[in-house]
């Protein structure tokens, strides 16, 4: 699918109404419905994170840090170039998320 096709059809969708892999981070957690001790970025968090999670239930911290140190898993590299159309628009989808999360 073009990626024009699918900015489109997430457009026409509500936020909180898309595939939550699409949707808004912000309405997918429920920002506004719970008080969040701490969010941690996926892409600077991580290891922090899932330490923190999984020491609590019983993991060893080293057998964690192990596995998050682990490549993460990138897409082959790609023309990712976004017109100015397109930025615009995921900028009004996103707004909630670059508000939020930066």
């Amino acid at each position: 699918m073009p990626y024009k096709t699918f900015l489109q059809r997430i457009a026409s969708q509500k936020t909180g109404r898309r595939n939550h892999h699409w949707d808004t981070q912000t309405s997918v957690i429920q920002l506004h419905q719970f008080q969040f001790s701490r969010i941690y970025k996926y892409e600077s968090d991580r290891e922090e994170f899932f330490q923190q999670v999984f020491s609590r239930i019983g993991f060893d911290e080293d057998w964690v840090l192990e596995r998050v140190q682990n490549k993460l898993n990138f897409s082959p590299s790609l023309d990712n170039s976004f017109d100015e159309a397109e930025i615009q628009q995921m900028r009004v989808i996103y707004r909630d998320d670059l508000e939020n999360f930066s």
